[in-house]
């Protein structure tokens, strides 16, 4: 198994997925929040991946859906909070 072909392939994949959804963020519908929100899920699984396949999605990401980039770096520094925190308490 290689995996940068894995990565170069899933990274690939990630973009085209990015290219097919077009947020109206003048139109808040349902459907709107539903993306935004498998955004936001799908974004804290992009910084676990190997660099620079994360930045590539990263960047895709934040340029389609700002508002769910936003919330995902948000997330995840209160996480890393959190583990910060408990390892050292």
């Amino acid at each position: 198994l290689n995996f940068d072909l894995y990565f170069d392939d899933l990274v690939q994949a990630k973009i085209r997925r990015f290219g097919k959804f077009s947020y109206n963020t003048s139109v808040k519908d349902a459907k709107y929040y539903f993306y935004v929100q498998q955004d936001i899920l799908d974004g804290l699984e992009y910084y676990q991946y190997p660099n620079p396949y994360s930045q590539r999605i990263l960047a895709i990401f934040k340029e389609t859906c700002p508002e769910g980039f936003a919330s995902c770096l948000a997330l995840r520094e209160k996480i890393n909070m959190l583990f910060y925190t408990s390892t050292y308490v």
